[in-house]
């Protein structure tokens, strides 16, 4: 996948987003697997309701046309071999929409508290909850739950951030309890100048 972003403050209050990304998957091609390949938008929006530190934000995520696998492949129909082409299917759309707020906020420490739910094109809807918080915005602990799915559940995270000579660096990690793959554990490491 490889795309280009932009996003622009519109008013102090709302600011608006849009990716566009080019997709491929292949799917054994060294054995005659098919391919598919298509371009897919994202568009976002997040706005500052004026009510304390609410914001709302929505997302429309892989919209596009019709992904379709190139090549053909050979079966039984009746006991006779057929070959046919691949059927073409629907992009995984999904809308989320989310709020969040800040019930404390002070000098030596932070809590954000989220709601997002998440309509997809082809499931059933999700709803997840999370919250965050903060010491010296420098160390944060994160707790969240997927409420209404079929593998996830509890999430538990941490993050530490440290800045040295103009370089600024995060490393954060997650783990969430996957009914069908096991335990994910998520490190992830950001580095900025």
């Amino acid at each position: 996948m490889a795309g280009l972003s932009l996003a622009r403050r519109l008013t102090d209050k709302l600011l608006v987003g849009a990716n566009i990304k080019y997709v491929r998957e292949e799917l054994g091609t060294e054995v005659g697997g098919p391919v598919t390949n298509s371009w897919l938008l994202d568009v976002g929006t997040k706005y500052y309701v004026g009510l304390s530190t609410v914001r709302m934000a929505m997302l429309l995520s892989n919209f596009g046309p019709e992904l379709q696998p190139s090549g053909t492949f050979t079966g039984l129909l009746n006991g006779t071999s057929i070959t046919q082409s691949y059927e073409g299917f629907t992009p995984p759309t999904t809308f989320k929409f989310g709020v969040a707020f800040d019930p404390v906020q002070a000098e030596l420490h932070k809590v954000t508290a989220s709601l997002e739910m998440n309509h997809y094109a082809d499931n059933e809807e999700t709803i997840r909850a999370g919250v965050e918080y903060t010491l010296y915005d420098l160390a944060a602990l994160r707790g969240g739950y997927d409420f209404n799915s079929d593998s996830m559940g509890l999430s538990l995270g941490a993050g530490l951030k440290a800045g040295f000579a103009g370089v600024n660096g995060r490393i954060d990690y997650s783990y969430s309890r996957v009914e069908y793959l096991g335990d994910v554990n998520i490190f992830t490491l950001n580095v900025s100048f």
